[in-house]
């Protein structure tokens, strides 16, 4: 952290230098119905970070490209059912969701999952393991470093783990590019155009944990996978303490060969100090950096 100080409650904006996305990449391809059965992950305590100093953001304006949606909580009618006692501590459990159906024969042709039509509060879907839908938007630098960020502790799951740069559920009514704008934003403070946005791929994951705030949960989730290339350090980076506890850059390389090291012989994830992704997702990932950053083959 720089060391300053601010107000209770006041964040500064700031606004990251975006690249546009190469123009010769591959088109996104679908990954579908790729993921892999439930299982019991502890939630652990990550190593110390042994992040280096971080630095300045290069920072420029660009128009807001959402306005502001209403509150989807719960009306206070229906708070009587709430589990969670409020959600002013990190995430709010009765946050609503769009109920999905599991991934099957149509998902895997049309790489769309398909809703219910039924929605559900947040601490419930993770506790019956209800189908929902979220986003993750890696930030990388010109030299093919990785923005990562440790999860706060006060997160529902997976808290005090190293993860992507940005990753957040899409609420209840809310559209995939909406939540991917609005994430980045309350996450890491950087403003993004949806034309500087590269999506993957949608890829269908479960993992099953522990956690303080959630106690037992089961995240089964569809992920819309983006990549978003900038210029800049890290040191103003505006992240919310609620959110994310710390980022640092780290090559890509390394952060493939660590996420690998939490694959089981069988390729199934396993505790570590990153949350747990399935060999699909690492694979859609880093093959989409091996595109953007080919080896240099010596003579």
């Amino acid at each position: 952290r720089t060391g300053e100080t601010h107000p209770a409650g006041e964040r500064r904006k700031r606004r990251v230098n975006v690249i546009p996305p190469t123009r010769d990449i591959p088109a996104p391809r679908v990954l579908a119905a790729a993921f892999l059965a439930p299982r019991l992950l502890p939630v652990t305590q990550p190593p110390p970070s042994a992040a280096g100093p971080r630095a300045t953001p290069l920072l420029r304006n660009l128009p807001p490209l959402c306005p502001p949606l209403p509150s989807r909580r719960l009306p206070p009618a229906q708070d009587a059912d709430r589990e969670d006692g409020g959600g002013t501590d990190g995430q709010d459990l009765a946050e609503l969701f769009d109920v999905y159906h599991a991934p099957d024969a149509e998902f895997a042709a049309s790489g769309e999952p398909r809703k219910t039509g039924k929605n559900k509060e947040r601490g419930k879907v993770h506790r019956d393991g209800d189908w929902h839908r979220a986003v993750h938007v890696w930030l990388y630098t010109p030299q093919g470093e990785f923005v990562v960020q440790q999860r706060s502790e006060k997160k529902d799951t997976f808290p005090g783990k190293w993860d992507v740069s940005v990753g957040g559920h899409v609420t209840s009514g809310d559209s995939v590019m909406h939540t991917v704008i609005k994430e980045t934003e309350e996450e890491l403070g950087v403003d993004a155009d949806e034309a500087q946005l590269e999506r993957l791929a949608t890829v269908a994951t479960s993992l099953k944990g522990n956690s303080p705030k959630q106690g037992d949960f089961t995240c089964n989730e569809y992920k819309d996978i983006f990549l978003l290339k900038y210029s800049g350090l890290l040191q103003d980076l505006n992240f919310a303490d609620n959110e994310v506890s710390d980022v640092k850059l780290i090559p890509w390389q390394q952060v493939e060969k660590d996420m690998l090291l939490q694959l089981s012989p069988e390729g199934e994830p396993t505790d570590g100090p990153y949350v747990p992704r399935p060999k699909s997702y690492i694979d859609l990932l880093f093959d989409a950096m091996r595109a953007r950053f080919p080896a240099k083959v010596s003579k």
